[in-house]
C-alpha cells in the first residue's frame, strides 16, 4: 500500500468535524507526486506529523487542539500540549468584549473568573460581584491586592444622587425601571417617577422621603393611580427594609471611587437573590451613566458577576441592552451561570468568549450545541464532570470547553485552567481604609405629610399647591427655552426638545408653547419628512436673542431649509459610492448650490433646497451646462421642496419653459419623497405621457 493511501485511511478515521483542515488537499498533492514518479517526501512527512497531533489530541477529547499558543494579555489557561491561551480586551489579534461561563457546580467557574480578574487588573479596572463570598476564599485573590467591600456592612448606595453632567431624570428612570424589573411590576414605576420629579431639588429626595411622600398622597375611590401607588409603596418599602442600611442615600457617597480602585470585590452575601440582582443592575446603570457623563472612568472596566443567573433572568432585557451599548463604551462583562438554556440568545450572542464546564441538563446541552456549533460527540463530552487533575507533581485545574469566535482559531477546544486553592470557610476581611474615609452626610429622615385638602385636582403629583405648580411650570419653560437657544440642536423636533427639557405631559407642552408664542420668544415651522409625517421645528426670535444677549449665527435660508439640507445630506452620505459637498460650486460661472453631489462614477448632480419657489428658475438655468465637456460630467439637477405646495409651485414655473419641461435630467420633488429609500439623485424616470412635472 502506498504512503498516500495509508494517510488517506488515517484521515477518514478522523471525526467529520475535523476533515476540513486542508489535509485532503495536501494529500492529493502527495498522491499526484507519487503517480508522477517523483514523490514529495517532505509534504508527506508534514501531513503525517499533523495527523499525529490530531490523533493525540483526540485521545483526550473529541476537540481539536489549537496549533501553537494563542496570544493575549489576559491568560485563560493552557491546552493539553502546554501552549498558553490568552485574550485581549476589545483590541488585539484575539479581541474579547464579554465573557460567558457556563457549567454545573464545581466545574471551575469561580476559579476561571479569579484567573481572568488577576490577569486583567494590569490592563483595566476590575470589579467582581461576589454573591457567595467565593473570592474571599481564594488566597491568590486576597494576596494580590484586591480590596473586599462588604456591601451590606460597608457600602451606602445612593441611586438618587445626580451626577455632574447629567440630568437627574436619567438616574430616576434607571432606578424606577430596575425596581419594576426586579419585582415584575407593570406600570407602577410611572408613579415613582412622578414622585421623584416632584421631590427633585428638595431635601426629601431619598428613599425614606419618597416613601413618606407617596404615603401622604390620597386618591378618590379605588382609582388606577391608587393601585399603582400602593404597588410601588409595597415593593419600595420591601427594598428599603431588605437593604437597610445599604440603601441609605447619603450625600457624599461617590460610587465611581469604588469602581476605579483598580481591583475591588463587592461581597453580596447576606442579601436576598432579588436584591443582589437589583444591586448588580444598579452598578451596571451607574457605569453607563458615568460613561455618558464622561466622568470618573479613565481606563477600560471589567465587571465580573459570579453566579449571575438571577441577574440575567430578572433583568434580561436590561442586560441585553447594556451588552449592545457596551460595544462602544470600553466596558466588559463576564457572567457565570449554571443553566445556560435560560440565558437570552441576545446575551450569549454578544459574548466573544464562551467557557463551558460540565453540563447535565439536556436543554442546556442543546443550547450550547447551537451556540458553539458542537457535534454530538463533543456535546457528550460536556456531560462529564471535569474536576481537578492531580497527577504526581503536576496539579492541573478544571477542564472546560473554550470557544473564541473572533480569534484566528474559531473551533471550540479543551482548555485546562490554572490550579487555585479554595478555602472551606470564607475569611473575614476588614473594611478598606478608603471606604472608612468617605465623608457621608446624613439626610433628614422625616417628611411632613401633606393634608388631603391641599391636593389640587389635575396637579402633576397631587399634593402641590397652584403656586408651586406654576413655579415648576416656569422652570420647565426655562429649560425648553434654553434648549431652543442651543444652535447645535436646531435640527431637533419639538418633541425632542421637550424630551430634553423633561416635559412629557401633552397639556404642559401646550401651555409652554402658548406662553412662548404669545410673548414672541419662539417661532415654529412644520416640515414633512419620511412618509409625510410632519416635524414641528422651533427657533428663537430676535426678541429672545436680544432678551438673553445671545448671538445666533444663522446659516443660509430659513430653519426648515437648513434642516432639510442636513437631512438630505445624511441621506446622500448613506448611499454607497456617493459623495456630498455642502455649498459647493459648479460650472464655468462657479454657481454655488446647496449640495453638490457626485455619483459612484464621478458625475455631478446639483441640488437645491427650495423653501419658496422664487429663485429656483434662476438656479436651474445657471446649473445646466452649455458645453460638451460639462454635459458629459453633469448628471442632472434636483430641486427638493420643503413642502408639497412649494414643490407644485416650482413645477408650475418649470413647465412654462419648453426647454426645462422636456429635460429629463431635471427633477422636482418634495423632501418626504427625497428621503424615501427608493429615491436616488438623477435616477428618476420619465412619466408615461412625457410630462416631467406632473
Amino acid at each position: 500500500m502506498s504512503l498516500a493511501k495509508r494517510l488517506m485511511q488515517r484521515i477518514r478515521r478522523l471525526p467529520a468535524s475535523v476533515r476540513d483542515l486542508g489535509l485532503e488537499d495536501d494529500l492529493a498533492l502527495v498522491q499526484l507526486s507519487e503517480e508522477s514518479g517523483w514523490p514529495d517526501e517532505d509534504l508527506a512527512r508534514l501531513v503525517s506529523e499533523r495527523l499525529d497531533e490530531l490523533e493525540g489530541s483526540l485521545l483526550h477529547s473529541p476537540f481539536i487542539t489549537p496549533p501553537g499558543p494563542i496570544p493575549g494579555a489576559v491568560q485563560l489557561g493552557s491546552t493539553f500540549t502546554g501552549d498558553p491561551v490568552g485574550v485581549d480586551l476589545a483590541r488585539g489579534a484575539n479581541p474579547v468584549q464579554h465573557f460567558l461561563l457556563s457549567g454545573a457546580v464545581g466545574t471551575g467557574k469561580s476559579a476561571t473568573m479569579a484567573s481572568i480578574a488577576l490577569q486583567a487588573r494590569d490592563v483595566c479596572d476590575v470589579v467582581v460581584l461576589d454573591s457567595q463570598s467565593m473570592f474571599a476564599r481564594i488566597p491568590e485573590i486576597a494576596a494580590s491586592g484586591f480590596e473586599f467591600i462588604d456591601v451590606k456592612r460597608d457600602l451606602r448606595l445612593n441611586p438618587l444622587d445626580p451626577l455632574d453632567g447629567l440630568g437627574p431624570f436619567e438616574q430616576h428612570h434607571a432606578f424606577a425601571k430596575g425596581l419594576a424589573e426586579t419585582y415584575g411590576l407593570k406600570w407602577s414605576e410611572q408613579e415613582l417617577l412622578r414622585a421623584l420629579t416632584a421631590l427633585e431639588g428638595t431635601s426629601r429626595l431619598h428613599v425614606r422621603g419618597v416613601l413618606a411622600y407617596l404615603e401622604a398622597k390620597t386618591y378618590r375611590g379605588f382609582s388606577n393611580r391608587s393601585r399603582l401607588r400602593d404597588s410601588i409603596l409595597l415593593q419600595l418599602g420591601y427594598l428599603a427594609d431588605a437593604l437597610y442600611p445599604t440603601l441609605d442615600c447619603r450625600r457624599g457617597m461617590d460610587f465611581s471611587k469604588i469602581l476605579t480602585r483598580g481591583a475591588v470585590v463587592l461581597r453580596l452575601d447576606g442579601i436576598g437573590i432579588e436584591h443582589q440582582a437589583w444591586i448588580a443592575r444598579f452598578a451596571f446603570d451607574y457605569v453607563f451613566l458615568l460613561r455618558r457623563a464622561q466622568r470618573g472612568l479613565q481606563r477600560p472596566l471589567l465587571v465580573l458577576a459570579d453566579e449571575a443567573q438571577a441577574l440575567l433572568e430578572h433583568g434580561e432585557g436590561m442586560v441585553a441592552d447594556r451588552l449592545l451599548q457596551a460595544r462602544h463604551a470600553r466596558l466588559h462583562f463576564a457572567f457565570g451561570v449554571q443553566v445556560p438554556s435560560r440565558v437570552s440568545p441576545t446575551v450569549s450572542g454578544n459574548c466573544d468568549c464562551h467557557l463551558v464546564g460540565g453540563l447535565v441538563d439536556s436543554e442546556c446541552k442543546r443550547r450550547v450545541q447551537r451556540t458553539l456549533g458542537l457535534t454530538s460527540d463533543q456535546v457528550e463530552y460536556l456531560s462529564q464532570q471535569r474536576g481537578p487533575l492531580n497527577t504526581g507533581e503536576v496539579r492541573g485545574g478544571p477542564q472546560v470547553v473554550c470557544a473564541l469566535p473572533r480569534s484566528p482559531f474559531k473551533r471550540p477546544f479543551v482548555l485546562q485552567l490554572p490550579w487555585m486553592d479554595i478555602e472551606p470557610v470564607a475569611a473575614a476581611v476588614p473594611t478598606p481604609a478608603f471606604v472608612q474615609d468617605l465623608a457621608w452626610e446624613g439626610l433628614e429622615e422625616t417628611v411632613e405629610p401633606q393634608s388631603p385638602g391641599s391636593m389640587e385636582r389635575g396637579a402633576p403629583v397631587g399634593t402641590e399647591s397652584r403656586a408651586s405648580a406654576a413655579s415648576r411650570l416656569d422652570e420647565e419653560t426655562e429649560r425648553f427655552v434654553s434648549d431652543v437657544l442651543v444652535q447645535g440642536n436646531e435640527c431637533s423636533t419639538l418633541s425632542q426638545r421637550f424630551e430634553r427639557a423633561r416635559v412629557r405631559s401633552a397639556e404642559r407642552q401646550r401651555q409652554i408653547m402658548k406662553r412662548v408664542l404669545e410673548r414672541g420668544l419662539v417661532k415654529t415651522e412644520s416640515l414633512a419628512v419620511g412618509r409625510g409625517r410632519p416635524w414641528t421645528l422651533a427657533e428663537p426670535t430676535e426678541v429672545l436673542l436680544t432678551e438673553r444677549g445671545v448671538r445666533w449665527k444663522k446659516g443660509r435660508g430659513g430653519l426648515a431649509t437648513r434642516v432639510a439640507t442636513s437631512l438630505l445630506e445624511k441621506k446622500i452620505e448613506g448611499l454607497e459610492g456617493w459623495t456630498c459637498v455642502r455649498e459647493g460650486r459648479w460650472g464655468p460661472t462657479g454657481k454655488q448650490v446647496d449640495l453638490l453631489l457626485r455619483d459612484p462614477v464621478g458625475r455631478v448632480v446639483t441640488a437645491e433646497i427650495a423653501g419658496n419657489p422664487r429663485h429656483e428658475l434662476h438656479n436651474v438655468l445657471a446649473c445646466v451646462p452649455r458645453d460638451e465637456a460639462g454635459t458629459r460630467e453633469w448628471r442632472g439637477h434636483v430641486v427638493v421642496a420643503v413642502s408639497a405646495s412649494v414643490r407644485d409651485a416650482v413645477k408650475k414655473k418649470f413647465a412654462a419653459i419648453p426647454e426645462l419641461s422636456g429635460d429629463r435630467r431635471i427633477e422636482v420633488l418634495a423632501l418626504s419623497q427625497a428621503l424615501s429609500k427608493k429615491w436616488v439623485p438623477g435616477g428618476r424616470e420619465e412619466t408615461a405621457d412625457g410630462d416631467l412635472f406632473k
